[in-house]
């Protein structure tokens, strides 16, 4: 019987202590999962966090193009590519969307290099850090 409550006990702390994911259920959800996680990175991993969400949403910016007039559309896409993912899913997943960027002609390469520096921007004013681009 102990051996039953303790298994229990330990199982419960476990899944409490998870690392923290994105919630894409709505933009509220999205914009509050994103600050709570942002805000239990430590600061070293904070500039990593922003840079691969601006990698990510860049190296997907033609699938996210092609839905821009269809909110339904466009929420569909941001929870395939960030539901449930942790920070560490994340930043490993911006370095393989960084690889992508570097692979594009030099012209995509600009264009994206400039769309990733104004989403880097925007998350920077939205999260309220001193982040440098």
């Amino acid at each position: 019987m102990i051996n039953i409550c303790l298994l229990t006990v330990i199982m419960l702390f476990s899944i409490g202590c998870g690392e923290p994911t994105l919630d894409t259920t709505s933009a509220e959800t999205l914009d509050q999962s994103t600050e709570a996680m942002f805000q239990t990175l430590p600061k070293a991993k904070q500039d990593e966090f922003i840079d691969a969400m601006c990698a990510i949403a860049t190296s997907h910016m033609a699938d996210i193009l092609k839905v821009r007039d269809s909110e339904e559309k466009e929420h569909a896409l941001i929870t395939k590519i960030f539901h449930g993912k942790t920070a560490s899913q994340i930043i490993a997943d911006g370095a393989v969307a960084d690889e992508k960027i570097k692979k594009a002609t030099p012209q995509q390469a600009l264009f994206m290099g400039r769309m990733q520096n104004q989403l880097k921007q925007k998350m920077i004013k939205e999260l309220g850090v001193g982040v440098k681009p």
